[in-house]
């Protein structure tokens, strides 16, 4: 759920105009509607997620207009459901969105052929239009959610499986798709390091300890994308493409302020930092910034980026264990 009274009451708080408003795309007309403020206070743990981007994607571009969809099965039908009504939504159409924020994945290996190759397809189609897709690198490290099962009571049974390994997290690692993985420190005005429940460093400082650690890793599906020649050995491709705060977000959920963590607060609230930079073009008259991976890994623009070489994402969100990961940097 996400809850229109926890939007207004941001909005008051940050001095966003109250003429900023959110559209439900999908789910509404078929009685799915997941905008309701008794759910979200009766379960607050049920709006987190979309409050979460809901309230950060207006906050950091408060007049653009905002949309957002609702898939109501979380499985290989729903996510089958979703890719078809968006392509008809999205793609098949005259009028399209300059940016997509995606804050929801799933290990490569749950991903069928069928989902990924509709997938590219849609989105070589939006890059042509001029369409930026973003995606939350996921909050389970570089295991991903496979780091929540157990086989008979043996923890990252499935990680050590040679078979299955450590998971990039699909959609992010299309490399149509800019992946966006979770950094903390900047919250205390520290150094950017990546996000871990791990990493104590902060805890003088006044810190505490992230609910999440950063996704990350090389792809399974994707062999490495010609703008990563540079990058990195692997012959896969990598993600995150970039990382934003991931760390305490200050969230309204239920009629609390409460405090957030995830890369699915990156992803919107870099959807909205490209939502201004397209703002600024078409007042110009110029085209939106679109796919956009390319650019971030040429050598004109490294000046523009802080390198996040602290850190690692061996462990799992809190509460579960650290199968295995990489170093930043």
């Amino acid at each position: 759920f996400w809850s229109p009274s926890d939007r207004a009451q941001f909005q008051r708080t940050m001095g966003i105009p109250d003429d900023n408003y959110v559209e439900q795309l999908e789910g509404q007309l078929q009685g799915n509607s997941k905008s309701g403020d008794k759910e979200c206070r009766e379960n607050p743990s049920s709006c987190d997620e979309a409050n979460l981007d809901v309230q950060y994607m207006m906050g950091v571009a408060p007049w653009v207009k905002i949309g957002y969809w609702y898939e109501r099965r979380s499985n290989s039908k729903g996510m089958a459901a979703f890719l078809n009504d968006f392509l008809a939504r999205f793609v098949h159409t005259d009028a399209v969105p300059h940016v997509i924020s995606i804050s929801y994945g799933v290990p490569e290996i749950f991903a069928t052929k069928g989902a990924v190759l509709l997938f590219e397809a849609m989105m070589t189609k939006l890059a042509l239009r001029g369409v930026t897709v973003v995606a939350a690198t996921g909050d389970d490290g570089a295991a991903s959610s496979l780091a929540k099962y157990k086989d008979d009571g043996e923890e990252c049974a499935s990680v050590k499986d040679a078979e299955v390994g450590l998971q990039a997290c699909w959609p992010a690692s299309s490399p149509w798709v800019t992946a966006v993985g979770g950094t903390m420190g900047a919250e205390l005005g520290k150094e950017e390091v990546a996000c871990s429940i791990n990493d104590t460093r902060y805890f003088d400082d006044g810190g505490h300890a992230p609910f999440i650690t950063t996704g990350g890793g090389y792809s399974r599906h994707y062999a490495k994308p010609d703008f990563q020649n540079s990058t990195h050995e692997d012959a896969r491709r990598g993600i995150p493409d970039i990382s934003l705060a991931a760390h305490s977000y200050a969230t309204v959920i239920g009629g609390r302020w409460l405090p957030m963590d995830g890369t699915s607060a990156s992803a919107p609230t870099l959807a909205g930092m490209v939502s201004l930079i397209n703002a600024e073009l078409i007042a110009q008259g110029k085209p939106t910034v679109g796919h956009h991976n390319p650019v971030l890994y040429k050598a004109s623009t490294k000046a523009i980026f802080t390198d996040i070489t602290k850190g690692d994402n061996r462990c799992a969100s809190a509460g579960l264990p650290c199968c295995g990961g990489y170093d930043a940097g």
